[in-house]
Parts: C-alpha cells; sequence; structure tokens
C-alpha cells in the first residue's frame, strides 16, 4: 500500500510515510521489546503481545507529547 500525502514535501510532518506499513510495525515492535527487556528479563519477544497494525493506515498519524516532564521548580525570594 502506498500512502500518499499532497503536501508532505512541505510539511515534512510525516517522516516515515515513505516507509512500508508493515516495516513501520516491525520497527515499532522491535523498539518495545528494547524498551521492556529490561523489565521482562531480557524475554520482552516472548512476553509482549504484537503490535496491531490497522486495516488502511491513512489519514491516522498521532503524537504523544507529555506535558507532565519534571520541571525544575524556581524558589520565590
Amino acid at each position: 500500500m502506498e500512502l500518499v500525502c499532497p503536501i508532505s514535501a512541505r510539511c515534512g510532518g510525516c517522516s516515515r510515510l515513505g516507509v512500508p506499513y508493515e516495516q513501520q510495525l516491525a520497527e515499532k515492535q522491535r523498539r518495545i521489546e528494547e524498551l521492556f527487556s529490561p523489565l521482562l528479563g531480557g524475554d520482552a519477544a516472548q512476553k509482549t503481545h504484537p503490535i496491531l497494525g490497522m486495516d488502511d493506515p491513512r489519514r491516522y498519524r498521532t503524537k504523544i507529547v507529555s506535558p507532565f516532564a519534571p520541571a525544575k521548580r524556581k524558589k520565590s525570594i
């Protein structure tokens, strides 16, 4: 499946758009297994569920930004 965006050259927001969807899912799976490997005793591949893909991944991209990152507080005098 070829994913095409008419403004991708100007926007740049979908940097993974040119990567085949199956490859994107495989890379996500590898990253999740790598991330959780220390917590799962190095056996994350057998203990994690597979990443579930969409039937039609077009027009659906999301980005998570956490506003809850700890920050240093300034003390008032």
